[in-house]
């Protein structure tokens, strides 16, 4: 892992001073460190700049700077070559980040080392099939959701595992979430916790009218089809709540785990469970 992509979120406060410490750190330490072109500029460190997919496509370690959600985009980005990565945690909650900014010299020392092992996480992948025609995949490490967006009209849907109906009923929306996602929105949302390391996904309904729609964990080859009897002109699916599409009339979403886990670097081993409860203290 000698060439290193660096993802930093750098409207966060505090992000871009970090960054540069962590170049230094690298170049020290006899990495090749790479930068999409625009982060590059904006650090003012343009030899380093590169477009997206060359960066993409040379790198042999991310590493994401900002909060969980840059580490999830991140995620998305690095998941066809399976490429490793680990977060920086300069946000709020920093509940998928590895290490805290304080620490990234010890991190690359580990590095050098190979004091580190890899970990997998299962991501899930939704299509939209539309006119008879599949729609580009949505991927992501946490969730995919449907959301019927600002309308007060509920959406009326069906929901097929494996082909055979499963679930009929009106809700805000629906979160098809991996494990990893389920201590994020499906958490609000009534959801229960899975251990991070499981190869399942779970559905949550979203405000639900009904007393027996409930949450429901499906195996990793399970193939989960949603229709719908009705959708509000504003209905979305989006990934990690950070890209998405807008729904149509006659949609048929179909979701399942997406063939490549995100490969996140971990440094020590540490308890899901102590994690959980540190994290979650004072929210």
């Amino acid at each position: 892992m000698k060439i290193v992509g660096l993802f930093p979120y750098i409207k966060r406060t505090r992000v871009a001073d970090v960054t540069l410490e962590l170049i230094a750190i690298l170049k020290d330490a006899g990495y090749e460190v790479m930068l999409e072109t625009k982060n590059a500029q904006e650090l003012g460190c343009e030899d380093l700049g590169y477009p997206l997919q060359e960066m993409l496509d040379r790198i042999e370690l991310g590493i994401a700077l900002g909060g969980d959600g840059t580490l999830l985009q991140a995620a998305r980005f690095l998941r066809r070559r399976q490429t490793p990565v680990f977060g920086v945690n300069l946000g709020h909650m920093g509940f998928l980040t590895e290490i805290d900014d304080q620490d990234i010299g010890e991190a690359v020392r580990r590095l050098q080392a190979g004091e580190f092992y890899l970990e997998d996480r299962i991501m899930v992948e939704a299509r939209v099939q539309r006119n008879g025609k599949a729609g580009e995949p949505l991927v992501g490490l946490n969730d995919i959701v449907i959301a019927k967006g600002a309308s007060p009209r509920m959406l009326r849907m069906e929901i097929r595992i494996d082909g055979h109906l499963t679930a009929a009923f009106a809700a805000d929306g629906l979160i098809v979430a991996t494990p990893t996602g389920s201590t994020a929105y499906s958490l609000s949302a009534g959801g229960p916790v899975l251990e991070p390391r499981l190869h399942v996904l779970m559905l949550t309904p979203i405000c639900a009218h009904s007393v027996f729609a409930r949450p429901l964990v499906v195996g990793r080859d399970a193939k989960i089809e949603i229709g719908f009897i009705s959708l509000p002109s504003e209905a979305m699916l989006t990934a990690d709540g950070q890209e998405g599409v807008r729904l149509q009339e006659g949609d048929i979403i179909s979701c399942y785990a997406a063939p490549q886990p995100t490969r996140l670097v971990r440094f020590q081993e540490r308890s899901f469970y102590d994690l959980l409860r540190e994290r979650f203290r004072d929210i």
